[in-house]
């Protein structure tokens, strides 16, 4: 057995909090040439951590199960830092949510944390991501919409292993070319500021499967979406959208798209009723003057969603009669 997975054996002893287990983990420690005391020690400190920040009482052993079973859960806590001591934590961890907290910069704990997958560091304040942080090559899902950064590095390239990545798009960030060589990369989430038109570079992300745009500034969807063969799953809300690309046509793996939240999406584009492999459509809150017939040709629609796409009451009860005619196998949602 390597002496790294020895020592995570006799680490977890010291989490269960019982005193013979310390004493014995301790003491193979030092026959092993080595000290726990300090590991002893950072336990402690970080169950008091967690205590209070959490207001809830807590044992070593009631920790590392809450570790193992949900990562380490320190969101909505007006955190703006995190204690050196949490180091204890980082063999243990491969999921840390920390988001909706007021962080300026990233915590530089977490840089021990090697054995991460999945970082949220969303609804921060963070401006500016460390050098060092892209050497976190192991992360496959990564969260930071709704923070202040300014750019990407050329080093976003590290991040191999990367499956899905969140992202808040503001006037000034800049997406360099070697975004593109996230080729692993699954799911992309982009929330757009105002007035950011949506970067031509993620259409060169060719393993994408869902893609979700939000606020971007456009009314005609670019017709390099159809470059994304494997897309399942097109998310388009809160823009000023009147009109699908034709390339749309192209993705032949498209089961689900969102059209929400269009307040300038009047009608549904002929286009739309081509696309015969769909499973859900989504229109909730854009306001269309009409539902057309040609819904029906729509037959593998397995949902629909019409939520809020008119507010008179008289007319949704219609549209509503009428999807179901159309589609009565589907699920209908108004």
């Amino acid at each position: 057995m390597e002496q790294s997975d020895e020592y995570r054996k006799l680490q977890e002893l010291i989490f269960t909090g019982e005193a013979n287990n310390i004493s014995l983990a301790l003491t193979i420690a030092r026959g092993m040439g080595g000290d726990l005391q300090a590991f002893y020690h950072a336990v402690q400190d970080a169950v008091a951590f967690y205590e209070r920040v959490k207001k809830q009482l807590y044992t070593p052993q009631k920790l590392f199960k809450e570790l193992i079973e949900k990562g380490m859960q320190l969101k909505n806590l007006e955190l703006e830092t995190l204690p050196d001591c949490l180091w204890v934590l980082s063999n243990f961890v491969t999921k840390a949510d920390l988001s909706s907290n007021q962080f300026f910069e990233l915590p530089r704990v977490l840089l021990k944390f090697q054995s991460l997958q999945s970082l949220n560091l969303s609804h921060n304040n963070i401006r500016q991501l460390p050098d060092t942080f892209w050497d976190m090559q192991q992360l496959e899902h990564l969260f930071l919409e709704d923070n202040f950064l300014m750019t990407l590095p050329e080093r976003i390239e590290l991040f191999q292993h990367l499956k899905s990545l969140s992202l808040t798009c503001r006037s000034d960030i800049f997406f360099p070319a070697a975004f593109k060589k996230l080729q692993k990369l699954q799911s992309l989430s982009l929330n757009f500021s105002k007035g950011r038109q949506v970067p031509d570079i993620i259409f060169e992300l060719k393993g994408l499967e869902q893609l979700q745009l939000k606020g971007a500034d456009m009314n005609v969807l670019s017709e390099n979406i159809g470059k994304l063969s494997l897309l399942k799953q097109l998310t388009i809300s809160s823009c000023g959208l009147e009109s699908l690309a034709v390339s749309l046509l192209q993705l032949k793996e498209l089961r689900v798209l969102e059209l929400t939240n269009l307040p300038i999406f009047y009608q549904l584009p002929s286009l739309l009723f081509q696309l015969e492999d769909l499973e859900a459509l989504n229109l909730e809150n854009s306001p269309l003057s009409e539902l057309s017939p040609r819904l029906r040709l729509l037959r593998k629609l397995k949902k629909i969603n019409i939520k809020g796409c008119t507010n008179a009451p008289a007319l949704m009860q219609q549209w509503q009669k009428r999807v179901r005619a159309w589609l009565p196998e589907a699920v209908v949602i108004c």
